[in-house]
Order: structure tokens, then C-alpha cells, then sequence
């Protein structure tokens, strides 16, 4: 498709170019700003809910303790409800496992969008000055009427 055949041999010095992909539309400065501004408020939302996973997390905790304590008492008194009270105990401790498996998840989430924005910050930054300078070079100066 670049017109050279493949079989011609080359001379030295000739370089082969390859076309550019045309269907690829190139961003635009506010649409990758756009997307930087999205990625941000995701991070931020993340970490509401790793903030709820974690609160969840010491509650539970908190109710495993108190049902152990439960426990403990029915079983000074001899009572043989025992079972009922470690099946619930055990059923927390799964709960609160999880939670703090998604806590886990969540700030592997936000670490991997925090190497992303910075990874894409500097050229966010170069696009941003070619765009300010192109747009300077376009604006013409009017020359000002002078009195006379």
C-alpha cells in the first residue's frame, strides 16, 4: 500500500514510511482533561468505600467480641447454646474477611489509577503547552488606528 514493491530492492539511504492510522481520532485537550478529571473522582469514590469497608470491618469485629464474650457466659452457666453463638461468631469473622479483602482490593485500585494519571501526567502537560502555543501563534495582532 506504499506504493513500493516489495521485491524492488532499495537503494541505500531510502527510507520506508509507514502511512498513519487516519481512523484514530486524536484527542482533544479537554477531553483528556475530561478523562483525568473522571479517573480522580473514581480514586475519590474508591476511597469512600475502602473507608466504609474499613468502619464495617471494626464493627463486626466489635459484634464477633461481644458474641464471644456471649459465649463464653452461656457456657460458665452450662447452657448448651453454645453452638448457635459460635456458628454466628464464625459467620462475622467470614464477614469481616471480606471486608478487609475489598479494603485490600480497593487500594490496589487507587494505587494502579495514581501510577496511571502520573504515568500520562507529563504528557498531559506537553499537550497543554503545544496547545497554548499554537494558540498564540494563531492570535494576530491588530494594529491599533492612530489619531492624527
Amino acid at each position: 500500500s506504499s506504493g513500493i514493491n516489495a521485491e524492488w530492492p532499495l537503494r541505500p539511504g531510502i527510507k520506508v514510511r509507514k502511512k498513519k492510522n487516519i481512523c484514530e481520532p486524536i484527542p482533544s485537550i479537554s477531553e483528556i482533561a475530561s478523562q483525568g478529571w473522571q479517573l480522580l473522582h473514581l480514586k475519590a469514590q474508591l476511597e469512600d468505600i475502602s473507608s466504609v469497608q474499613r468502619d464495617t470491618k471494626t464493627k463486626l469485629c466489635e459484634y464477633k467480641d461481644y458474641f464471644c464474650n456471649i459465649s463464653l457466659e452461656i457456657e460458665d452457666k452450662g447452657s448448651g447454646a453454645r453452638a448457635g453463638n459460635d456458628s454466628i461468631s464464625d459467620l462475622l469473622q467470614n464477614i469481616s474477611h471480606c471486608c478487609q479483602s475489598n479494603v485490600t482490593q480497593l487500594k490496589q485500585t487507587m494505587t494502579a489509577i495514581d501510577k496511571l494519571l502520573n504515568t500520562h501526567k507529563p504528557k498531559i502537560l506537553e499537550l497543554a503547552k503545544e496547545f497554548k502555543e499554537k494558540t498564540n501563534v494563531k492570535k494576530k495582532k491588530v494594529p491599533t488606528a492612530t489619531l492624527r
